[in-house]
């Protein structure tokens, strides 16, 4: 680069537009001898608000605090780290193909992932959860919720203290019960109960596999999620 003789101070900002392309800058004060490309081909430095962009978008999707009936459209959590949260009210709420996240929050809810690789959270309340298509998570979190994954390898995540929850249709070496942080295997008892496996933590049932023998449950069908 060659270097002129030193120029007056300029600002990086046009009145009213609040934006400039370099290349104009180097051209009309001749700091440098002369510019690699026509102003025309030089990016700019662009305010964020000016522009359609998610880098300042709510983390969250939400929902108002009536009982809503809501279908997620493809492309519409896009940029939401939190996905899509139900405030209140007892909602039923359908994903779409893509890999969403659905928050049912608070009061009783019946969620359903449709497509994709899905993340579902009851929150408090009694909840349905179901996975549908894809490898899902499925939280049931607090109260007595009813887990269905569907076609996939699902994981169903175990809670103490969260409510007893039930899980329809699992599959013993294609779905999994995960183990939340601080839960452990060993902490764990799996005994037949009438309607399938029980699964306790000390004296609290964190989950019934209906249908399942308990003979069929092992270490295999956990694994740990972070």
């Amino acid at each position: 680069v060659s270097l002129a003789a030193e120029g007056s101070d300029s600002t990086f900002d046009t009145p009213g537009r609040e934006q400039k392309a370099v290349a104009d800058y180097l051209t009309a004060i001749g700091s440098f001898s002369e510019t690699d490309v026509p102003p025309a081909q030089d990016d700019r430095i662009q305010n964020l608000t000016a522009r359609s962009d998610t880098a300042l978008a709510s983390e969250f999707f939400n929902l108002n605090d009536d009982d809503n009936i809501f279908t997620v459209t493809s492309g519409l959590l896009a940029g939401r780290l939190g996905g899509l949260r139900s405030l209140g009210g007892n909602d039923v709420i359908t994903g779409s193909a893509d890999a969403d996240i659905i928050n049912g929050n608070r009061s009783d809810d019946q969620i359903s992932g449709l497509g994709g690789d899905d993340t579902l959270f009851g929150g408090a309340g009694n909840d349905v959860l179901k996975g549908d298509e894809g490898n899902d998570l499925l939280f049931g979190d607090l109260g007595n919720n009813t887990l269905t994954g569907g076609p996939g390898s699902d994981t169903l995540i175990l809670r103490p203290s969260g409510g007893g929850d039930v899980v329809t249709d699992f599959e013993n070496g294609v779905d999994f019960l995960g183990l939340p942080e601080g839960l452990t295997f060993a902490q764990l008892s799996i005994t037949q109960g009438q309607a399938g496996t029980l699964i306790s933590f000390g004296p609290e049932v964190l989950v019934t596999l209906n249908g399942v023998s308990s003979s069929l449950v092992t270490a295999e069908s956990f694994k740990a999620i972070a």
